[in-house]
């Protein structure tokens, strides 16, 4: 992946420019759902209580564990100083950051020309774009950026027990060959442990993500994806090898079910409608929001994230956004499910020529999925919504401003 020292480099420049970023934030009060998941919530007073966060009388204190257990060893540091809240939220996105860059060079090399810059230049956007800040100067939604980055971390290390260099895993007869049989086969168990090691650890990770946040819920289907995309390299016989570990991957979700608790774990699947936000000043002739509108104003709600990312202005913690009661009321909501669909053909179109395209239209959509679909929440735009999501088109815009580079100054194919 080119020199350990470049990529140093590279590091330590979007680190830089990172701090500066959000220097002026470390400062800044708490607001809202701060108050009551930190400084009225009684159980991070004390880190004794952190095991309970995780089992108390059959079931977990909290619906997020892993998240509330990062803000009681922030209270233990600092009390409720602020700045100690905003300095954690400020190191787990860079973290989140040098992920990004990581994922990107394992997905990029070989299949993009100039990858390495294309590699750069997206993860700089994601650390300083406009839209990431409610989701790393807001102090609860840790949540966001925590789940974030176990799921970064867990297909990483996916990544790398998938494509690290492993012969095959028959082991040699013991004794084969003029004294290099048992070297070999002891080279071969030690890197079936290693990669063994990898999925575990990639499962922990998994585990993780989903008890920091319930939108970890996409991340087995994200690297079931991932390995049909790049390592099967579209080959459904080549992925089937390896279905024992996606099962795996996938009775994690038993884990989050068990996080969020049985009663609300069946009602997040099962409610059909919810009460508007009281701070709400647009639905006054609504007394709930039904899953069918909700669907319908997320066809305008991904619309809404796209502009932000392409032009953030505006923005704003809590919005008073209109529902959409059909799909001509209003009209923008058809054109909205229109264009949805194009993009999500278009991701299909590029398979086969612009692979990396295609996975990062998807890796949009379905980050967005356990916020923007059939799950009705009383909220139906957050900004924060985006953090994860916007990684895959910020891929996209990248590699397409490169080749109109390409194309404006006569470079040509790579």
């Amino acid at each position: 992946m080119g020199n350990s020292f470049t990529h140093f480099k590279r590091i330590m420049l979007i680190s830089l420019l990172t701090f500066i970023a959000y220097s002026n934030s470390f400062n800044s009060a708490f607001h809202f759902d701060d108050f009551s998941s930190i400084i009225t919530y009684p159980y991070i007073k004390s880190v004794h209580n952190i095991p309970y966060f995780f089992y108390y009388k059959g079931a977990p204190l909290t619906g997020r564990p892993v998240t509330t257990t990062t803000f009681a060893v922030n209270y233990w540091i600092g009390g409720l100083r602020p700045s100690s809240y905003h300095h954690v939220n400020f190191f787990i996105h860079l973290a989140n950051i040098i992920l990004v860059y990581i994922l990107l060079l394992f997905t990029l090399k070989d299949r993009v020309g100039g990858y390495m810059e294309i590699s750069l230049v997206a993860s700089l956007i994601f650390a300083v774009h406009p839209i990431q800040t409610q989701a790393v100067t807001y102090i609860v939604q840790r949540a966001e950026i925590l789940s974030a980055f176990f799921c970064l971390l867990s297909l990483i290390l996916f990544i790398k027990a998938r494509t690290q260099n492993t012969p095959s895993l028959t082991l040699p007869p013991r004794g084969g060959g003029v004294g290099g049989g048992d070297d070999s086969e002891l080279r071969t168990r030690k890197r079936r442990a290693s990669r063994y090691t990898l999925y575990a650890l990639s499962l922990v990770s998994a585990i993780l993500a989903m008890g920091s946040k319930e939108i970890a819920v996409t991340l087995p289907v994200i690297i079931l994806l991932y390995d049909f995309f790049f390592i099967a390299d579209g080959d459904i016989k080549a992925l089937s090898k390896r279905w024992v570990i996606h099962v795996l991957f996938f009775l994690a979700l038993v884990s989050l079910a068990y996080f969020m608790g049985a009663a609300q774990f069946r009602g997040f699947i099962t409610t059909n409608a919810v009460k508007p936000p009281p701070t709400s000043s647009v639905y006054v002739d609504t007394s709930s929001i039904s899953r069918y509108e909700y669907l319908l104003t997320q066809f305008r709600v991904i619309w809404t994230y796209i502009r932000l990312l392409i032009l953030p202005v505006n923005q704003n913690v809590d919005y008073n956004y209109p529902l959409s009661h059909g799909l001509l009321t209003p009209i923008t909501t058809l054109f909205g499910g229109i264009g949805i669909i194009v993009f999500l053909t278009s991701a299909v179109l590029f398979f086969k020529r612009m692979r990396s395209v295609s996975f990062f239209i998807v890796w949009f959509f379905l980050m967005l999925a356990p916020t923007s679909s059939v799950a009705v929440l009383p909220d139906v735009i957050f900004e924060h919504r985006l953090y994860l999501a916007s990684a895959g088109f910020f891929v996209i815009f990248t590699i397409a401003l490169s080749r109109a580079s390409d194309i404006i100054f006569g470079k040509g194919k790579e």
